[in-house]
């Protein structure tokens, strides 16, 4: 049982903290000054996708679920992660951060 609750604590607080990184991303302040809007979104979708799993972990058939989630949750991560560091390189073809944008 604290297990469970543990593990839906943590899920609660990732999702929260993507949301976060969501609103920040679509808001002008000193912290995109900091960081572009798309890193903000990357890092959401992070946070997003190491969540999702953690929903299923320890329910009846948890493994199943927790293991087709996690895929799910990978791609997220994965996308996030080229946002984050590559600045969208490889889901938008070209970066962000070129001039122009």
């Amino acid at each position: 049982m604290k297990r469970r609750c543990c593990l839906l604590l943590g899920q609660v607080t990732l999702l929260g903290l993507a949301g976060c990184c969501d609103i920040i991303a679509a808001t002008d302040t000193r912290l995109t000054d900091r960081w572009a809007w798309y890193q903000w979104s990357g890092l959401g979708n992070v946070l997003l996708g190491l969540a999702l799993p953690l929903g299923f972990v320890g329910s009846d058939n948890g493994l199943v679920f927790a293991v087709v989630a996690g895929i799910g949750g990978l791609s997220l991560v994965a996308m996030g992660i080229d946002m984050l560091v590559y600045h969208g390189t490889y889901t938008r073809g070209e970066r962000l951060d070129r001039n122009g944008v």
